[in-house]
């Protein structure tokens, strides 16, 4: 998911407070924004390749745009595809699971 810790307590707070205590630290070592925010200030963002997916939802739609503009902002080697899923993975995987795959078996 590509929260932060905001969107997080507002939109599935049982999950803020159950694996994080409602405590925003122990929320930043799994913030994909303070990873990839680190990860420029640190120089590897745009070492690191990134694929990113979203679904035809609004919400996962926006979330998926916002951390596009995160991750063009911080200099990322990315490629975003919006999918005309909602939010389910079979059909997902059955039209862009070959280019998951390929990605993941690039050595470069």
């Amino acid at each position: 998911a590509l929260h932060d810790f905001a969107t997080l307590t507002k939109s599935r707070a049982f999950i803020a407070k159950d694996q994080f205590d409602d405590n925003p630290l122990q929320f930043d070592p799994w913030s994909p924004w303070k990873v990839t925010s680190n990860a420029s200030d640190g120089g590897t963002i745009g070492r690191t390749p990134i694929l990113m997916f979203s679904g035809s939802m609004e919400a996962t739609k926006d979330f998926g745009r916002r951390f596009s503009d995160h991750l063009k902002a911080q200099g990322a080697n990315f490629d975003y595809t919006e999918t005309e899923f909602p939010h389910s993975v079979k059909p997902f995987l059955e039209k862009y699971g070959q280019n998951a795959l390929a990605f993941l078996a690039k050595d470069d």
